[in-house]
């Protein structure tokens, strides 16, 4: 069914080779159109699942779709964000010269992401009846050759210690770059840390969050006294999709928000700034 608006959202995903998180890729994508069944949405990926991201256009193109915002479902802004997207979208419009096409930012550094991986956290806390002043987080994310992008999970890591009150939140990565999770571990070890959670900050099921488990499960055989938890991925999940959809409203209105979704003072100044 085509929008009476002619506007389209386009869902951008990573991909992968794992069917878990291909499944869960499109878990999502069911959340989306069942909660607006009134706008066109388009699915594609950018590499390892099929479609690809010019089917997914080319299929939007053929419906009389006249302005497609693409929303990245990137966690933290690397390659595949500020080269592969803009990349894509930059093809398709010599492609089609009719479509207005835009790019929405990433999910990035959002509240509600915060929130969603706190959520993870607390339920792991509540399921072993631990204190959460006794536990270590560690934060593991993908890790990148973009400097820029790892130094975004050390500020979700602070933003995460701050909201969850807890005494103890190290980001780590799983490849590419240090900390790797063996030596976050050797070192809530060295701290006499007994109680460990691990939240893979990961959207979706996947061979990385699965060599999470690999690695620190293998590191816990040589520290049986040690408990360790790891939480489930941040999705799919309802708080997702409101953010997805916020991501293509901003960008279809062309509005502008201060630069930190996390601020203590936006929602006061933007308050200000609506009377």
């Amino acid at each position: 069914m085509i929008s009476k608006s002619k506007k389209a959202l386009l869902l951008i995903g990573h991909g992968s080779r794992s069917p878990k998180g291909v499944k869960d890729y499109w878990g999502l994508a069911n959340m989306l159109e069942k909660k607006r069944p009134d706008l066109k949405i388009g699915f594609g990926f950018l590499e390892l699942a099929n479609p690809n991201i010019e089917e997914a256009i080319d299929e939007l193109a053929k419906q009389g779709i006249e302005e497609i915002v693409a929303v990245p479902l990137v966690l933290l802004g690397a390659s595949h964000l500020k080269i592969d997207g803009p990349q894509l979208l930059k093809q398709a419009r010599k492609k089609y010269p009719e479509i207005d096409f835009k790019y929405s930012n990433s999910i990035g550094i959002s509240s509600s992401v915060i929130s969603l991986a706190l959520n993870k956290i607390k339920n792991s806390i509540d399921k072993h009846k631990w204190n959460s002043k006794d536990v270590a987080i560690a934060l593991i994310g993908r890790g990148s050759s973009d400097p820029d992008a790892n130094s975004d999970l050390y500020k979700i890591g602070r933003l995460l210690q701050e909201k969850g009150n807890f005494s103890l939140v190290e980001p780590g990565f799983v490849s590419l770059t240090a900390p790797f999770v063996p030596d976050l571990l050797d070192k809530f070890s060295l701290l006499g840390t007994k109680q460990i959670i691990i939240s893979p900050y990961f959207l979706f099921q996947g061979i990385l969050v699965d060599r999470i488990k690999d690695q620190y499960q293998k590191w816990n055989k040589d520290y049986p006294e040690i408990e360790i938890e790891i939480t489930s991925t941040l999705g799919p999940d309802d708080l997702l999709v409101d953010i997805i959809f916020e991501r293509y409203f901003q960008t279809n209105q062309q509005n502008v928000y201060m630069n930190c979704d996390c601020c203590i003072y936006k929602e006061e100044f933007l308050n200000i700034h609506s009377i």
